[in-house]
């Protein structure tokens, strides 16, 4: 007999989805296939019907959308009450179970399945807004990873963090990665050149993309890029993708010296049917990031065969494998000479060709199905 499985889906209402919206969307639409003695209810409150339409198309087969009109803040306040409701008392007949995607304000006494993505705003707290910090106190995550009856942890690198820091029992954490949707793919679609012009590029050119945040290093990625370009005249130039994240002054000012500004464009959020042509177009993926609990964008880049540079701190290396140069997020100079070494006169292109292959053989073992059978597997044993 299957399980009623409550999934809290509150996050998914961000018009630029991205990271964890993105890997709770893919899971949905997997589960909806495979899951067929399940039912699947999945609780969106908000504080305006209006706001029912900033939801993505989700999948209705095993899905019911089980929607309450009460505001995020209110909602908030009742959840910390000491005798308030719980998330369950808003369904007519309580699930077995619940599975919560992204960390959140919550209050349940049924037993639990938390991802748990990253513990970043742990370990580097001042990348992050006071906003940021009050949300993750007022949720008590470390509690909430604590309590689970299972913590689906989306790297081995996150769930030796979540034991190490917040003391996570390792019996209850199920290593789970994220995966790769079928369309980041090597092969040229039809439609790559119109996407790629629609954002005024042509190839060739150095790719980030990724939300636009401090922990992403960017400052770092337009230093190494200056200082290749001075040696290097003929160069691609760079591109910088991503939606505004937070605190990005520094980009901004690290921008407003760099000696060869007018070869670096900021394209801003790219929808994520335009994604795959954007990664084609690029000769290289950089993405120096100070810590990932996964780093979605890394696989991405690999999947559509893109030479990756990356960092080869957390989770990166797992990702990334024998497909990547790794260097030191600490070190521009490091990055410097990846970026050089990439594109050198002589060993650049054959460099480019082993690691594209390598990126694609790499890629293949990461599915959003694999992710998904082995989420309902650990659903299924709460």
């Amino acid at each position: 007999m299957g399980k009623q499985i409550a999934i809290d889906i509150r996050h998914l209402t961000h018009p630029q989805l991205s990271g964890v919206g993105l890997y709770t969307l893919n899971l949905l639409r997997v589960l909806s296939r495979i899951a067929n003695d399940d039912e699947h209810f999945l609780l969106f409150a908000t504080g305006s019907k209006k706001t029912l339409t900033r939801l993505p198309p989700l999948p209705t087969r095993n899905m019911t959308l089980v929607t309450r009109t009460i505001p995020n803040r209110l909602l908030f306040a009742a959840l910390r009450m000491p005798y308030g409701p719980t998330l369950e008392s808003f369904f007519d007949i309580p699930p077995d179970c619940w599975w919560f995607p992204d960390p959140n304000v919550i209050r349940t006494n049924l037993p639990y399945a938390l991802t748990l993505h990253d513990l970043s705003i742990d370990i580097f707290s001042h990348f992050f807004t006071a906003k940021d910090k009050l949300r993750h106190r007022v949720a008590n995550v470390p509690k909430l990873a604590k309590n689970a009856t299972r913590v689906l942890a989306v790297s081995q690198s996150t769930a030796l963090d979540a034991t190490a820091r917040w003391g996570v029992n390792t019996n209850r954490i199920d290593i789970i990665p994220l995966g790769v949707n079928a369309q980041y793919t090597p092969h040229i679609a039809p439609s790559d050149k119109n996407y790629q012009r629609g954002y005024g590029l042509s190839s060739p050119y150095i790719l980030f993309l990724a939300t636009l945040e401090p922990r992403k290093n960017i400052e770092s990625v337009i230093e190494a890029y200056d200082a290749f370009r001075a040696k290097t005249p003929h160069a691609p130039r760079l591109v910088i993708a991503g939606g505004d994240g937070w605190q990005n002054r520094n980009i901004k000012t690290v921008m407003r010296t760099a000696t060869h500004r007018a070869d670096i464009s900021f394209l801003g959020y790219i929808h994520e049917k335009h994604k795959p042509a954007i990664y084609r177009g690029a000769t290289a993926f950089v993405f120096p990031s100070f810590y990932e609990g996964f780093g979605l964008p890394v696989l991405e880049a690999m999947a559509c065969g893109i030479p990756v540079i990356t960092s080869f701190t957390s989770s990166l290396p797992e990702v990334a494998g024998n497909a990547a140069i790794f260097v030191d997020p600490l070190n521009v100079t490091d990055l410097t000479m990846a970026i050089t070494q990439l594109f050198h006169p002589e060993t650049g292109a054959s460099l480019r060709t082993l690691l594209s292959k390598r990126g694609i053989a790499q890629s293949r073992q990461f599915s959003w199905e694999k992710t998904a059978e082995l989420t309902l597997n650990a659903l299924r044993t709460i």
